[in-house]
């Protein structure tokens, strides 16, 4: 077996929960300003108006983990329900549920703004869902 360690606990430091909500404020705020033309590019543009005012009101994140078994989940640090899920920057492919697990893990341990700004970016028509 393979044995390694990883801080999960990163994206739960009082800097990087600071750096996500902020992001995810700013990110909801410049969407609703731009909504008239931002929901063309969108799946569901009701969903989209529905998720900017969950995320405002702290209901959701704008980026976070692929749902797994309770027992997965209970090992990563807690975040709030999620638009869009880290497995959003593949093809539609089935990922294994280790695959899926290793990458929740991965997000948790090396959290970054960027990140989540890239997965946005690649999986922004789905923003709605």
């Amino acid at each position: 077996a393979d044995l390694y360690v990883l801080n999960v606990s990163n994206i739960t430091s009082e800097d990087n929960k600071r750096k996500k909500r902020l992001f995810d404020v700013g990110f909801a705020i410049a969407l609703l300003l731009m909504y008239v033309f931002v929901f063309w590019f969108v799946r569901r543009p009701v969903g989209l108006l529905k998720n900017i005012f969950l995320v405002l009101f702290s209901r959701k994140t704008w980026v976070g983990y692929c749902k797994q078994s309770k027992d997965e989940m209970s090992k990563l640090p807690v975040l709030k329900s999620s638009v869009l899920t880290i497995t959003d920057v593949f093809s539609q492919e089935q990922l294994e549920r280790n695959t899926i697990h290793k990458l929740n893990l991965l997000y948790a341990s090396n959290y970054s703004i960027g990140r989540d700004v890239s997965i946005i970016g690649k999986a922004f028509k789905e923003l709605g869902r």
